[in-house]
């Protein structure tokens, strides 16, 4: 990935979901559409906003 924030993170931790709540912040709200940005598996991404809607209640289905 070409971002400075992906770079820095895959360093340090968990960087799909600070990838996942930049997204997010940008308006993508669709699985397809984070998918095709992030260029995540299907099944890595499911995991990923699983962890991510507990962490992050404004990801969950349930608050939109």
């Amino acid at each position: 990935m070409d971002c400075p924030i992906a770079f820095s993170l895959g360093r340090v931790g968990d960087w799909w979901s600070i990838l996942i709540l930049r997204d997010a912040t940008h308006g993508i709200t669709r699985f397809d559409q984070f998918q095709k940005s992030l260029g995540i598996s299907t099944s890595s991404l499911s995991r990923r906003l699983g962890v991510s809607s507990r962490q992050a209640p404004c990801l969950s289905r349930a608050s939109r």
